[in-house]
């Protein structure tokens, strides 16, 4: 019997080889075909009713779409053939290519006879999987659906263990979310009261601090030295919504009108001041005299000069009294007083009363000699302050049984007194170092043309915003 035979090997020369050898070999056992690609073995097969086909090791083909038609065997890298048996009867057959042709044409030859015999056994055999399959299967899904029914009978019993509990956190929740909101309705409460309390205590730290606020004082050593512009910008610079400042000029021959607008007269300074020296001063008055400026966004007591008899009338009780009846509106952090260039009671007790007194000079000869006259004067001025101190606290102690002496609450003014510097660099200027006194600091100013060019010259100069230290 002839078996046609079609062979495909990934080397073609060898495939040509064999082909030719077979063909010439075994003319009347075998009739050899060959395949010039993977693709082209399906048509080579149907279109010459090939019995075997032997496909090159590592070919990619699916062999099982040829089976029901033809036999299978794989040339692989060997010079033996593996042979068909009952344990590996679903293998693809394997012949060596590296044995000699009469082997390589047996093999064919015989593989090919015998394919329909071995297709019948795998098919009966494939049969027999498939019947153990089937059996396989129904046990499977028997045991299956015994898991099935017992999974199902555990999701119940776990699903009614689930409700029991999720009823039982809700319950938990329900109570956990009463007392948290009880807790959180007390924390809140508290946090209002503490927060009122809070404020309470800032208002009345606000209003105490205001009730006694800072000092500062400006006093030039001679007329144009500077304790005007130097005060004003001082302020200027330093007010705001958090720290008042309240300017008040007490000299009888003021300036405010030239850099100050408040569209109002100062008659009610005149009468502040008149009723500050009578000891009759209140909150109220001094809040009836204050006006803002227009210009430098201050609050300020306005000066044009027509209280001029009153501020040379003001004594040391009247500016104590003034400085009280502006801690009683408990609305300015800070008072910051001009001071005419003068030795006058009103002036002193306002730098006794001071947290800090600026005292202004140029530099130039005689403003350094009015300086340190000014000094000498202070010096003098502490001095009887010490000695009326303590001649009180003597006659207290020879006073008799019940009698009281009241001991003067005074306070020096060297100490807090600092001078200050305020130069014109095209004019010539000695810093001198007076004994007690430290200097401040020294500001050289360009004489500018305009008030304008002036103003925006002063406003950015550090050292005069520093002159005020905020206690807040």
């Amino acid at each position: 019997m002839k078996i046609r035979v079609a062979i495909f090997d990934q080397d073609q020369e060898y495939q040509s080889r064999l082909a030719e050898t077979l063909q010439k070999n075994y003319p009347e056992k075998l009739e050899v075909f060959t395949c010039s690609s993977v693709e082209s073995i399906p048509d080579t097969v149907s279109q010459n009713d090939v019995q075997l086909l032997a496909v090159s090791q590592g070919t990619e083909l699916d062999v099982t779409q040829l089976q029901d038609k033809c036999a299978v065997v794989s040339l692989v890298e060997t010079k033996v053939n593996k042979e068909i048996t009952a344990d590996n009867i679903f293998d693809v057959p394997e012949v060596g290519r590296y044995q000699s042709i009469n082997d390589i044409a047996r093999a064919l030859y015989v593989y090919g006879n015998s394919y329909k015999d071995i297709f019948e056994v795998k098919k009966e055999a494939d049969n027999v999987a498939k019947q153990k399959e089937v059996i396989a299967e129904r046990i499977q899904k028997f045991e299956e659906e015994q898991r099935e029914a017992e999974r199902l009978e555990a999701e119940r019993k776990a699903a009614e263990e689930a409700a029991r509990l999720e009823a039982e956190r809700l319950e938990a929740e329900r109570k956990a979310a009463e007392e948290k909101a009880a807790a959180e309705k007390a924390r809140l409460e508290a946090e209002r009261a503490k927060a009122e309390a809070e404020k309470r205590a800032a208002e009345e730290r606000l209003r105490q601090r205001r009730s006694n606020p800072d000092i500062y004082a400006f006093m030039s050593a001679l007329p144009g030295d500077g304790a005007f512009t130097i005060s004003t910008f001082a302020a200027m610079l330093n007010t705001s919504d958090d720290y008042r400042i309240l300017y008040i000029d007490l000299s009888k021959n003021s300036k405010m009108d030239r850099w100050f607008a408040t569209g109002v007269s100062d008659t009610k300074y005149a009468d502040l001041l008149r009723k500050a020296a009578e000891g009759e001063a209140g909150g109220d008055m001094v809040k009836a005299a204050v006006s803002k400026d227009v210009n430098t966004n201050l609050d300020c007591i306005y000066n044009t000069n027509n209280a001029a008899y009153e501020v040379m009338a003001l004594g040391a009780e009247g500016v104590r009294n003034l400085i009280k009846a502006i801690g009683e509106t408990a609305e300015y952090d800070c008072v910051v007083f001009n001071l005419e260039c003068d030795y006058t009671i009103a002036n002193f007790t306002v730098m006794e009363l001071s947290t800090k007194t600026y005292l202004l000079g140029t530099g130039q000869k005689e403003s350094n000699a009015a300086m340190t006259r000014l000094t000498e004067v202070i010096s003098k001025y502490d001095d009887a302050t010490k000695l009326a101190v303590a001649k009180a606290r003597t006659a207290a102690l020879n006073t008799e049984e019940g009698e009281k002496v009241e001991i003067p609450n005074r306070a020096s003014i060297v100490g807090k007194a600092e001078v200050f510097y305020n130069k014109f660099v095209n004019r010539t200027s000695v810093t001198e170092k007076l004994m007690g006194y430290d200097i401040y600091g020294v500001l050289n100013l360009v004489k500018e043309r305009t008030d304008q060019k002036f103003i925006a010259s002063m406003s950015k100069q550090e050292l005069i915003a520093n002159c005020i230290v905020k206690n807040v």
